[in-house]
């Protein structure tokens, strides 16, 4: 496979680093044989986005269903450590908000605390470091450590040389068969792939109260944001598909978000035809609660996020609006009632993480394919 870089020069550069990369370092011994009885220790690092975090987490039972023995460790961001908060198969989480892909509140960590995170995860020992991602940082972090296995992805960026055991993967396919292709290495087979939040009781009573408090009828879930504005559909499209759905269907509706969706709201509740039967949410929940409320609701519409993946592994109809540049097969969130719909703007040179809200891509998005699929899914 090639590299994940878009730019061909850098590429180039890449396989040219790489091929130093493996002269210099012709000494690490490629793709032994990973003794089971030598592992005590395990650190799986996914140093990535909410959604990618989620889709990670059926990877810990399986290991733990292979090596029961086995302390497992997850190396993630601020941001994430909820997402795998009493996970019954981690034994401890670790942060680390690497500045390429930390998101939202956390200051990112410089030289000083990239140095003491190696100081930290060489005296924990490991013997087998999983780069679940493929990440130049992460592949000098696994070898700086002196695991004795590190497991990782070649060529999805520079630093596969520092690997003990390489993998290769399709990213044309989901994203969850990165995740299968890692238990691969250690010959587990995993037929299902179901990613959970684990919920403690006070999560769930509090929602169930706001629950009993709130609504009295089937809840629709809007989500108006997204991680990045080219990824978001216009606010007016949403007003107009509240208000198309609640002619419809007796329904009420939620919005969820977080505080920094305050202006969206504000702007959605600026264009709405009525606000009745719509209760703002946005910011009440923490990652965990957002979770356990969307298993309660009977709807979901919203843009690619963290909260589509959720809803989609939790069963309930779920419609997702994803800009047509985005990979649909490898990032669709996974569940039978999901669907998709993705648009494209033949004009519009997209900028991607730096395009100006609203995406060309997004505004393709017709209503009237939203409201053709909330019709056959209710």
């Amino acid at each position: 496979m090639s590299y994940a870089y878009k730019s061909r020069l850098v590429r180039f550069i890449a396989y040219l680093i790489d091929f130093i990369g493996e002269i210099l370092f012709f000494w690490i011994k490629k793709n032994p044989v990973i003794e089971k009885g030598a592992i005590k220790k395990v650190l799986v690092v996914k140093l990535d986005h909410l959604g990618d975090s989620f889709l990670i987490t059926p990877l810990f039972k399986y290991l733990i269903k292979n090596f029961p023995d086995v302390k497992i460790d997850i190396l993630c961001s601020d941001l994430a450590k909820p997402i795998f908060e009493n996970n019954p198969y981690i034994a401890k989480i670790i942060t680390f908000n690497y500045f390429r892909t930390s998101r939202g509140n956390g200051k990112k960590a410089g030289l000083k605390e990239s140095l003491q995170l190696i100081k930290d995860l060489r005296k924990e020992r490991y013997d087998l470091f999983i780069d679940a991602r493929g990440e130049l940082f992460v592949s000098l972090l696994g070898f700086l450590t002196g695991a004795r296995y590190r497991v990782g992805f070649e060529r999805e960026e520079i630093g596969g040389f520092l690997h003990t055991n390489s993998l290769t993967y399709n990213p044309e396919q989901h994203e969850i068969e990165k995740n299968k292709i890692i238990l691969k290495a250690f010959n587990i087979t995993s037929n299902e792939w179901h990613p959970k939040i684990y919920i403690n009781e006070d999560e769930k009573l509090r929602i169930n109260d706001l629950l009993n408090e709130n609504f009295s009828k089937p809840i629709a879930v809007i989500h108006i944001s997204a991680g990045l504005p080219y990824k978001m559909w216009p606010i007016e499209n949403f007003a107009e598909i509240i208000t198309a759905v609640s002619k419809e269907y007796n329904y009420e509706f939620a919005l969820l978000g977080g505080n920094n969706d305050r202006v969206l709201v504000q702007k959605l509740f600026e264009v709405i035809k009525t606000t009745d039967g719509v209760v703002d949410l946005v910011g009440n929940f923490t990652i965990r609660e957002s979770y356990y409320f969307l298993s309660k609701v009977k709807l979901f519409i919203g843009n690619d996020s963290v909260l589509g993946h959720f809803a989609g592994s939790l069963g309930i109809p779920t419609i997702i609006l994803m800009n047509g540049l985005i990979n649909k097969n490898r990032w669709y969130p996974l569940g039978r009632n999901v669907n998709v719909l993705t648009g494209y703007d033949m004009n519009h040179n997209c900028l991607f993480d730096d395009c100006n809200y609203p995406c060309p891509h997004m505004e393709a998005i017709k209503m009237e394919e939203v409201i053709g699929l909330v019709r056959e899914m209710l």
